[in-house]
Order: C-alpha cells, then structure tokens, then sequence
C-alpha cells in the first residue's frame, strides 16, 4: 500500500492524487502568462504546466480529477472549459452564463461555479459536466463570490471578502464557515481530507491547505505567483 504525508497527515490513497492538485495562476515575474498547472499535493512542486493564453485571456476558477480538469476563463466572454488532465488541453469549452464567472470544480457527475456582477446577487451555479450547460442556480452566500469546487454531497466556496464556505448542494445554503486569514481569497476546492484555497494581497500570494471544519491547517508562499483558482480530487 502506497502512503503519504500532506500536512502532517498519513494517507494510504496519496499516490492515487499526486497528479490531480490544479491550480490557475498569473506568472507575471516569468512567462507573463496565465497558466493552468498540475501541481503535488505533497511540495506542491509542479508536475507540469501549460499556457491558458491560447484560448484565455484570463485564468480563474479549477478543479477536477484525473479523468477531467474543469477551467473557467475570460476570452471574448467567459467560457467553461473541458482540459485533458494528461496535457491541458482543450477538449470542448462552452459560454458561461454571464462574463464575470469565476469558479470551476466538481468531477465527473457534476461541475459547480460562481459569478459575481457589482451591485447583483452572487450565483452559484450547477453545471452539467457532459455539455456544460447550467442546470440550476442559487444565490451565493457573498457578493464577492469567486472559486467553487465539490461534488454531488458538498460545495466548497469563497468569496474575495475573506470567508471559507460549505455550501448545501440542494439550495446553496451554508452548513459551515470560517474567516479567511484576510480578504483577497479567490481560489477553492477539493475533496474527502484534501481541500485547499488560495488568496492575494497586493504583494503576497498564498495556498492554504484547510482542515474539512475550514480553518487552515498549512499555509505556503506562492512567491510572485497571482493565484487564480485551486482544486483537486482524490
């Protein structure tokens, strides 16, 4: 049986997610470009990396597992996109309900996301992962909401307000939240005992690793990296 340590925490499955922590980021002090990485849950070390500038001119929300990487970006219009977890690419994309939707995560049975216009109720959205069309949505618990991630059992969001949510995944109601360490959270997602989240201030750029009662258990510096979206699944 394999094992690993993330956190301090043994897990037998760790080999089975090593390639399955994906995170949206702006390399400004490199590439100068949006990228979409695979990186290990172990150092988070990338694994490998492709650009988004082809086909966005801006990266937000991610998440998925090893059979599909799920990426909302901001192109002529923002769009859902379908990647291939082996090399990141384009398999099919589709138009997202409105131009400022920032969330991307979930996995083969269901994809959830999130939008954000000033002034309007915050959405989350339930989307159909074989077309990627909006099945439902509800109101988010924030204004300011940006990354989503889960499943059929649970939403994990946040909002640039600095709060960590568990949302019901009947009717978007909260089951629990916790304080970010700050304003500025823009990514979130993952599963079982792997859930993660990331933020921005103006000069430091940080990943959390959270407990499932949504405090932070690790935090890692990002360097210069713009984090964007984070999400992964066992």
């Amino acid at each position: 049986m394999f094992t690993g340590v993330i956190g301090g925490r043994v897990f037998p499955w760790v080999a089975t997610i090593v390639a399955a922590l994906w995170e949206s980021v702006f390399d400004g002090a490199g590439s100068g470009e949006w990228l979409v990485r695979s990186i290990s849950p172990l150092d988070y070390s990338v694994i490998f990396s492709a650009s988004a500038s082809d086909f966005a001119s801006q990266g937000r929300g991610i998440g998925g597992t090893n059979l599909a990487v799920w990426f909302v970006g901001d192109a002529t219009g923002a769009k859902f996109f379908k990647l291939d977890p082996s090399d990141l690419s384009v398999i099919f994309n589709a138009a997202a309900p409105v131009a400022r939707t920032y969330g991307a995560g979930g996995n083969d049975a269901v994809v959830w996301s999130a939008h954000y216009i000033p002034a309007s109720p915050a959405k989350i959205y339930k989307v159909n992962p074989v077309n990627l069309t909006v099945i439902t949505s509800f109101n988010a618990p924030a204004t300011s909401a940006r990354d989503t991630g889960g499943d059929e059992t649970v939403i994990w969001h946040t909002a640039t307000a600095g709060t960590f949510y568990k949302l019901n995944p009947a009717d978007g109601s909260v089951l629990s939240s916790q304080p970010a360490p700050g304003t500025g959270t823009v990514g979130m997602g993952g599963k079982l005992n792997c859930l993660w989240a990331s933020r921005n201030t103006a000069t430091e750029h940080f990943l959390y690793e959270l407990n499932l009662d949504l405090t932070v258990a690790s935090t890692v510096d990002r360097g210069t990296l713009t984090m964007a979206g984070i999400g992964g699944q066992k």
